[in-house]
């Protein structure tokens, strides 16, 4: 059904731009008005996951009243889940993957 593939489309948008923020946040070394400070990559990838989290909730939360609306909830589910099985899943890994790179 074809509000299931926008949902798909939107999960996939999301996880992209959860990686961009984490690659983004892994890379600065720093951080706002510390700027003689430099940050670890723990503390960097720690506020890329708090970045992230934010706006996962806040996606999953829009999706509950759209969950409601018949004709979108297609959209709503698969979105959620794709959400959410972004933030447990692929995007520790993917965050390991940067460290990984990062420490060499």
């Amino acid at each position: 059904d074809l509000p299931a593939v926008a949902g798909i489309i939107a999960a996939v948008g999301t996880g992209v731009d959860h990686q961009i923020i984490i690659t983004d946040e892994s890379i600065s070394r720093r951080h706002g008005e510390q700027k003689k400070k430099l940050v670890s990559l723990v503390e960097r990838i720690k506020r890329a996951f708090f970045i992230i989290f934010v706006s996962a909730a806040t996606t999953i939360a829009v999706m509950i009243p759209v969950f409601l609306i018949q004709s979108l909830k297609g959209f709503a589910l698969t979105t959620a889940v794709g959400v959410f099985i972004g933030i447990t899943i692929t995007r520790p890994a993917y965050a390991k993957i940067i460290e990984g790179i990062l420490k060499r």
